[in-house]
C-alpha cells in the first residue's frame, strides 16, 4: 500500500469493480476509498485511453512546492492532465493549494467535486458530481451561488451530463474555459441618444457591450473592450456590415492610455465613458462569430467552463 507500505489483496466490489485492500490495516489511519470514487477512477481511465491518452491511477510526483498525488495522470505529447475526484469534503482553500502544487510541477488539474462550492475561475477546471450510482452526473455551475441546495435547481447549472458523455468531452478538446473559437454568437450594444457637446447634433452612442453565446454572456464597458485591441478591426467591420450609424475611435490619455470611446458622426468629436454610462438601453444586436481575438476578450469576463461541440 502506497499509503503504509502494507501487504495488500486485491478484491472486487459488489458492481464489479476491481481494487486492492489492506491485508492487514495494522495502525494505518488512511480512510478506504468509496465504491463511487473506485468507478470513478475506473472510468476515467478507460475514457481517457479511448482518447488516446496514456493513463495511470494512482501517481505520484513531485513539484517545488510539495508533492502530489493524482487519481488519474493522463499523458498526451506534452501534456501532463490530473484528474483528482474528491468525494469527500475539502475546503476551497485546500483545493487551490493542491491545484497550485500540479501547476508548480508542470501538470493541468481538473476536479470532480462531489461538494459544490469552489471558485469557478480558469485556474480551477471542476464540476460538480451529482447523481448515485449507476447514474453519476457531472453538474457545471452557472454561477458562483450554486451550493449543495441547489442540486435540483437547473437555473444554477449550465450544463448537467451524464459522466461518460463529460469524460469523452475532456479528453477529447471539448471541455475549456469561456466560449470556444467558432461558436456563433451575438454582440448586443447597450447605450441611446446623446447629444454631441460640440455641434449639437443627436446621435446614438453605445455605453456597453454585451457578448452571447449559448453557454456565455460576458459584459463589458466599451473601456473595457477597447483594452483588447485586436478585437476592433473585428467590431468596426460588424459595425460597417450591420449599417448602423455608431462610430467609435482610441483616444489616449494624458498617461499613455489608449481607450475606445464614441466619436461623433457629423463632426468627430469624442464622448467619454463618464458621460453615458448611464445609457443602457438596446441599440442593436448584431451576429457575430467566436474568434481568436473575442474569446480574448470574453476570458476576462467569463466564469464558466462549458462543455461545446468544438474541437479546439
Amino acid at each position: 500500500m502506497p499509503c503504509c507500505n502494507a501487504a495488500v489483496s486485491l478484491k472486487r466490489s459488489r458492481r464489479g469493480t476491481p481494487f486492492f485492500a489492506h491485508v492487514r490495516r495494522g495502525e494505518c489511519t488512511t480512510a478506504p476509498e468509496t465504491e463511487e470514487h473506485m468507478l470513478l477512477k475506473r472510468l476515467i481511465v478507460e475514457s481517457a485511453r479511448r482518447d488516446g491518452w496514456n493513463a495511470v491511477p494512482e501517481v505520484q510526483g513531485t513539484s517545488p512546492i510539495g508533492d502530489w498525488r493524482a487519481d488519474v495522470l493522463a499523458i498526451k505529447d506534452a501534456r501532463k492532465v490530473a484528474v483528482e475526484v474528491q468525494w469527500s469534503s475539502q475546503t476551497a482553500t485546500m483545493t487551490l493549494e493542491r491545484q497550485e502544487r500540479y501547476r508548480a510541477g508542470g501538470v493541468e488539474g481538473v476536479w470532480l467535486i462531489r461538494q459544490p462550492g469552489f471558485p469557478i475561475s480558469r485556474d480551477l477546471p471542476a464540476v460538480v458530481l451529482g447523481g448515485k450510482l449507476p447514474e453519476l452526473t457531472a453538474l457545471l455551475p452557472a454561477d458562483e451561488e450554486a451550493s449543495a441546495r441547489h442540486r435540483s435547481e437547473p437555473e444554477h447549472w449550465l450544463q448537467v451530463l451524464p459522466i461518460d458523455e463529460f469524460l469523452n468531452a475532456l479528453f477529447g478538446g471539448r471541455f475549456w474555459f469561456g466560449p470556444a473559437i467558432g461558436t456563433p454568437a451575438s454582440v448586443h450594444l447597450l447605450g441611446g441618444l446623446h447629444y454631441c457637446y460640440r455641434c449639437g447634433a443627436e446621435g446614438t452612442v453605445v455605453s456597453y457591450v454585451n457578448l452571447v453565446t449559448e453557454h456565455d454572456r460576458c459584459w463589458f464597458s466599451l473601456r473595457e473592450l477597447g483594452k483588447v485591441e485586436a478585437v476592433w478591426p473585428e467590431f468596426n467591420a460588424l459595425l460597417i456590415s450591420a449599417k448602423e450609424p455608431i462610430r467609435f475611435a482610441y483616444r489616449t490619455t494624458k498617461r499613455g492610455e489608449r481607450y475606445l470611446c464614441n466619436e461623433c458622426i457629423h463632426c468627430g468629436a469624442f464622448t467619454g465613458q463618464n458621460y453615458i454610462q448611464g445609457l443602457i438601453g438596446r441599440v442593436a444586436v448584431i451576429d457575430a462569430v467566436i474568434s481568436p481575438a473575442w474569446r480574448k476578450a470574453a476570458c476576462r469576463h467569463a466564469i464558466t467552463f462549458p462543455v461545446g461541440e468544438f474541437t479546439l
